[in-house]
């Protein structure tokens, strides 16, 4: 399925919005976006093996559909991700942040 294969990285950001265009964005939620979804992509930025541009395409692609469901955290970790005129540019101290608001039991 595309949208898993968007949370997961399976596909680029822009591939999956061209394949996503032929389907019903308003539907009833097919996939569930995780607090662990969100913190592979933010571990993979600070690993620096993908770039922000690529974080926020990701974001994107999901803050979009309204048949994709978040978990709470999640949804405002990828709001942040998807607006970085609004929120900040994502760097490291960014996701530092975000990942300890999507796993505040975590030692630090």
């Amino acid at each position: 399925m595309v949208l898993k294969d968007v949370i997961q990285r399976r596909r680029l950001p822009s591939e999956s919005r061209l394949l996503l265009r032929d389907f019903d964005w308003d539907s009833a939620p097919l996939v569930l976006v995780s607090a662990s979804d969100v913190s592979a992509v933010l571990r993979s930025f600070i690993d620096a093996t993908i770039a922000s541009d690529f974080v926020e395409d990701w974001a994107e692609v999901l803050e979009s559909r309204e048949d994709v469901h978040f978990d709470p955290v999640a949804k405002n970790a990828v709001y942040i991700l998807a607006n970085p005129a609004l929120e900040g540019e994502l760097d490291v101290e960014l996701a530092r942040k975000l990942l300890s608001e999507l796993h505040p039991q975590a030692k630090r």
